[in-house]
């Protein structure tokens, strides 16, 4: 009885829905009651071949603070207690009919489509009905049924943007000493994360380079037809097939976010992730323009080794997850009570704070306790225009202009590539990885605590990142305070340096650097040379005006940067 019906109606639904949110806003991934992957970054991809010059980067959109999309085709029902959900045909019968007759106010008709991992029910809606009329229908049922503990929308999921490809490790603010971020040059000198298992939770992934053996799990838990795109609904296979639908772009998402965790050091290619020798597992939870808030829920349980109905046991559960989605609504029941599962099961539970710019109190999973909740920086340690902010931010991470794994396909997959992205969806990975190197440095830490050394070890946020929680994500202090070795001492405003020693081997720069010959000046400072290596403070000449550089810079020429780059234009001269 479970889905059969739904096939056949819920195709059409869901992609009225994908529609519904295509309309609010192009290249931004949160809206309004809509879960999604958060970044909001566009560009056309670049190949991933060596350029004779670095290829352009378009900025990003503004992020969208609010949307008028407030509809979805199903609703999930919560019982009291796990006995409270009907086991006997009669009463199973006597239920699905009230449910039935409720909800004949607002659609034609309703029929349930699977049990979560958390015992709950989902069911679908013949069309897609407003939110609020859902919720209507929801309170006459829980005021009538006392074993319904509550009835949610099953939040509707859209995927975000992608961004231009090239990648470096030099190009890697977040990893080379930025403002906020001193990842590697003491953590790396302890651990980096092997034995610790991260689990990705996104669009999938594509099978990349610079990703080595990393891969050790993987389950597709995508239900619905249309958004899965691979011709059935989950399945043990969690890669990214791509979308040919213009109003759904492939944008790999998935395969950034795992590349920013575990792109693999040493390899002499590409970039290198916060905990290179950490084991992914990847669970895909969103497709094609999305998916469902209880695909996601069943993910984060299953990723943490819980049991969901109808699919294999997780022979890998999860010692950290990310979740770079979310939905601009408060956390129910339905979803603390994943997280808790999840938690109970040893598994720190990272989210995205999202980017509509507002209370991170309306961000779902973020707000759920006992997740951290992650804002975005840029590389001068102010908060990103488009993030979430408030007293449930636990600290913020890079999420400006982050370059990682990316992929050259349109609407199929192509070949390997790198390529930068924006959004709080970029900044939580940079934290899980960091979550890893700490389980990694001492296994015996609880989830609270892991969260704990976290916040407790954070540099003060500048004056610029109000609503930052504890304040800037600072890998190598939570590394070593858990290992006993001396903690970096936190500055307000931490200067920018690079340590050779801690630089990997694999990110040394294979990208031809623009042409050496400096550039003409009629201004006070030299002329930018681009073989030069600037650091913050230091000013250059470039196309008759004057610019400082905001931190350490190489090859990057002021004139081509982007408004969040490098570079500061001090005017003309």
């Amino acid at each position: 009885m479970f889905g059969a019906w739904w096939i056949d109606r819920g195709i059409s639904n869901f992609m009225k829905s994908c529609v519904s949110v295509r309309a609010v806003a192009s290249g931004v991934a949160a809206v309004a009651l809509t879960v999604g992957v958060l970044s909001v970054g566009v560009a056309a991809p670049v190949v991933a071949a060596p350029a004779p010059s670095d290829p352009p980067v378009v900025s990003a959109p503004g992020a969208v603070s609010s949307s008028e999309v407030e509809a979805t085709d199903r609703f999930v029902v919560t019982y009291r207690d796990e006995d409270d959900a009907p086991a006997v045909p009669a009463e199973v019968a006597r239920q699905d009919a009230a449910l039935t007759e409720a909800f004949a106010q607002v659609s034609g008709s309703v029929a349930p489509v699977r049990e979560t991992g958390t015992g709950a029910r989902v069911w679908a809606l013949d069309d897609v009905v407003a939110v609020d009329a859902v919720e209507d229908v929801a309170a006459q049922i829980v005021a009538q049924d006392a074993s319904i503990e509550s009835v949610v929308p099953d939040v509707m999921v859209s995927v975000g943007s992608a961004a231009p490809n090239d990648g470096e490790w030099w190009r890697q603010w977040g990893g080379a000493g930025a403002p906020g971020v001193d990842l590697l040059g003491g953590a790396w000198d302890v651990t980096r994360g092997a034995g610790v298992t991260v689990a990705v939770l996104d669009t999938g992934y594509r099978p990349h380079e610079d990703f080595g053996s990393a891969l050790v799990g993987e389950y597709d838990m995508v239900s619905a037809l249309v958004p899965a795109n691979d011709g059935d609904g989950r399945d043990g296979d969690a890669r990214d097939p791509g979308y040919s639908e213009e109003w759904c772009p492939s944008q790999w998402h998935g395969t950034h976010v795992t590349g920013t965790i575990a792109a693999r050091e040493g390899n002499g290619i590409g970039v290198a992730g916060v905990a290179p020798e950490v084991d992914v597992l990847q669970v895909r939870i969103l497709g094609a323009c999305g998916g469902y808030m209880s695909d996601a829920m069943d993910g984060l349980i299953w990723a943490s080794g819980g049991a969901v109905p109808g699919v294999p046991s997780n022979q890998h559960p999860a010692d950290v997850a990310n979740l770079s989605m979310g939905a601009r609504v408060a956390c129910s029941g339905f979803e603390q009570a994943a997280v808790d599962v999840a938690r109970a099961n040893g598994t720190v539970v990272v989210a995205a704070a999202m980017n509509s710019a507002e209370d991170v109190a309306l961000a779902t999973p973020a707000s759920c306790a006992g997740v951290v909740a992650v804002a975005a920086h840029d590389a001068s340690g102010g908060r990103a225009g488009f993030s979430n902010f408030g007293a449930g931010v636990a600290l913020s991470a890079p999420g400006v202009n982050v370059i990682s794994t990316y992929n050259t396909g349109g609407a199929t997959p192509g070949v390997d590539a790198y390529g930068y992205m924006s959004g709080t969806s970029m900044a939580a990975p940079h934290v899980a990885g960091a979550a890893a190197l700490v389980r990694a440095a001492d296994p015996t830490l609880s989830v609270d605590q892991v969260a704990q050394v976290l916040r407790d070890t954070a540099r003060p946020s500048s004056p610029w990142c109000d609503g930052c929680g504890a304040g800037e994500l600072d890998v190598t202090a939570a590394v070593r305070a858990v290992t006993g070795s001396t903690p970096v001492s936190p500055t307000p405003v931490p200067s920018v340096s690079v340590s050779p020693s801690a630089a990997p081997s694999s990110p040394a720069p294979s990208v031809p650097v623009p042409s050496s010959t400096p550039v003409p000046s009629v201004c006070s400072a030299p002329a930018w040379q681009a073989g030069q290596t600037y650091t913050g403070g230091e000013r250059a000449a470039d196309g008759g005006r004057l610019w400082e550089a905001k931190w350490w810079t190489f090859a990057e020429r002021p004139t081509s940067a982007v408004t969040w780059g490098p570079w500061k234009d001090l005017g003309s001269c």
